[in-house]
C-alpha cells in the first residue's frame, strides 16, 4: 500500500510538474522568510543553555515546582520555556538535548515532549492573528488558548519517576561535564544549522504534498466524504477541507482560513490546527527524537489532547468576546491564493485518472502478493520436510 501511494505521488508530480514546482518554491520561500529566522536562533540558544549548565541549575532551582505539577525534573523548565517562545520543534530538540546530557531519563524526555513542543508567539500573533484574521485580539486569544492548553496537557500526562537505574542521578557524572563557551557556541551553531535544514526539508516536502492533493482532487474527495458525517455538526465540505489541510501541514492549513471571518468556528479550527501541529511537525519530531531512541507516542497523544482542549477553549472564549469592537471591527480578509485552490479541487478529471492508476497499482500489488504466497505453499513436500528438520 505504501509503495502504491509513493508511485501515485510520483505520477501526480509527473502530471502536474508546474504546480508542484511552484509549491516547492513557496516552501523554500516559507523556510527562508519564517522557518530559518524563527527556529535557528532558538536551536542555538537551547543547545548552549544545556552545554553551559543553565539547565542543570534549573534542576536545583525549579525541581520543587516542575516535579509536583508536571512530574518531570527541574531541568525540563528549559524545554518548557524554549517550547513556549521558540515554536515547533524547539521544545523537542531541547528535551532531546537534556536526555543526551544526562539531565533527564528517557521516560522524562518523552513526557517533556508531550507538552513542551508548541507553536511560537511570532507565528500565532503575527502570521495567524495579524495575517489570517487581521486582528491582534484574535492572535492573543489563540496564543492564550495554546499556552494554557499545553500546560493542562502537561498536568494530565504527568508521570512519577520510577526507581530504576535510568535515573538522572545515575548519570550525574556525565551531566556535570560542562563545555567551554567557544566550543559550545561553535558546536551549537553547527548542529542547529543541520537540524534547521532537516526541518526545512519536511516543510518543503509537505507543501508539495498539500498542493498535489489539492490539484488532483484527492483532498476534495476526502473532505466531501468526511463532510457527510460532519455536516450534522455544522462542518461543511469546505470546513473539512480546511481542517484536513491543517492536519497535514499547519502553515497551509491556517492560511485556508483567510476569508472565513472571525467567528467561534474559525478560531476553534485555527486553534485545533495549532494544537495538533500537522503531520509535518510530527515527522520532524520523529527525526529529532529517533536518533536518541526516545519514543514519540507520548508526543502524539499530547498533541491530540492539546488540539481538542485548545479548540474547545478558543470556541468558548470566542463566544465570550464575539461582538466586541476589538475583534469584529476588521472585515474578513480575502486571500486570493486560497480560494483559487477550490476550483482546481472541484475538477474531477485528474482525480479520476489518479484513482484509476491507484486502483491498477493496488490490483498489481495484490496479484504479486498472492503469487508469492502461492509459491511458498506450492513448495515440494520433501523440501518442506528438509526445512522442518533444519529448524528442529
Amino acid at each position: 500500500m505504501i509503495l502504491a501511494l509513493v508511485l501515485a505521488s510520483i505520477t501526480g508530480i509527473a502530471f502536474f510538474p508546474t504546480d508542484c514546482m511552484t509549491a516547492a518554491k513557496n516552501g523554500v520561500t516559507l523556510c527562508i522568510e519564517i522557518v530559518i529566522p524563527s527556529l535557528f536562533p532558538f536551536f542555538v540558544l537551547s543547545a548552549m543553555c544545556i552545554d553551559l549548565g543553565v539547565a542543570a541549575r534549573l534542576e536545583r532551582l525549579l525541581g520543587g515546582i516542575m516535579r509536583p505539577i508536571f512530574g518531570v525534573c527541574g531541568a525540563s523548565a528549559a524545554a518548557l520555556a524554549m517550547g513556549l517562545v521558540g515554536g515547533y520543534p524547539v521544545g523537542v530538540r531541547t528535551a532531546v538535548g537534556l536526555y543526551n546530557r544526562g539531565l533527564c531519563t528517557k521516560n522524562e524526555a518523552a513526557h517533556i515532549m508531550s507538552f513542551c513542543n508548541n507553536s511560537g508567539p511570532g507565528f500565532i500573533l503575527g502570521a495567524v492573528g495579524a495575517g489570517v484574521f487581521s486582528s491582534a485580539l484574535a492572535g492573543i486569544l489563540l496564543y492564550a488558548c495554546h499556552i494554557g492548553s499545553s500546560l493542562i496537557v502537561g498536568v494530565i500526562m504527568r508521570r512519577r519517576l520510577k526507581n530504576s537505574g535510568d535515573r538522572p542521578e545515575a548519570r550525574q557524572a556525565h551531566s556535570s561535564q560542562r563545555i567551554g563557551l567557544a566550543k559550545s557556541f561553535t558546536a551549537s551553531v553547527t548542529s542547529s544549522f543541520s537540524a534547521t535544514l532537516n526541518v526545512c526539508a519536511f516543510v518543503i516536502f509537505f507543501t508539495v504534498i498539500i498542493k498535489l492533493l489539492a490539484v488532483t482532487g484527492v483532498m476534495a474527495f476526502i473532505s466531501g466524504a468526511v463532510s457527510v458525517l460532519t455536516c450534522h455538526i455544522g462542518l461543511t465540505s469546505e470546513w473539512t477541507y480546511r481542517i484536513l489541510t491543517g492536519f497535514v501541514e499547519i502553515s497551509s492549513g491556517v492560511w485556508t482560513l483567510s476569508g472565513a471571518g472571525i467567528t467561534p468556528l474559525s478560531l476553534a479550527a485555527a486553534s485545533l490546527m495549532l494544537g495538533w501541529g500537522g503531520i509535518s511537525v510530527h515527522c520532524q519530531v520523529s527525526a529529532i527524537a529517533g536518533d536518541a531512541g526516545i519514543p514519540t507516542y507520548p508526543h502524539t497523544i499530547g498533541k491530540v489532547l492539546h488540539a481538542v482542549i485548545s479548540s474547545i477553549a478558543a470556541f468558548i472564549l470566542a463566544h465570550l468576546v464575539q461582538g466586541t469592537e476589538a475583534i469584529a471591527a476588521v472585515p474578513p480578509s480575502i486571500d486570493a491564493t486560497v480560494p483559487a485552490s477550490y476550483p482546481a479541487v472541484a475538477n474531477a478529471e485528474p482525480f479520476s485518472a489518479l484513482c484509476l492508476l491507484f486502483a491498477v497499482i493496488c490490483v498489481v500489488y495484490v496479484l504479486v502478493f498472492i503469487c508469492k504466497k502461492n509459491k511458498r505453499h506450492e513448495r515440494p513436500k520433501s523440501f518442506q520436510r528438509l526445512s522442518d528438520k533444519n529448524t528442529n
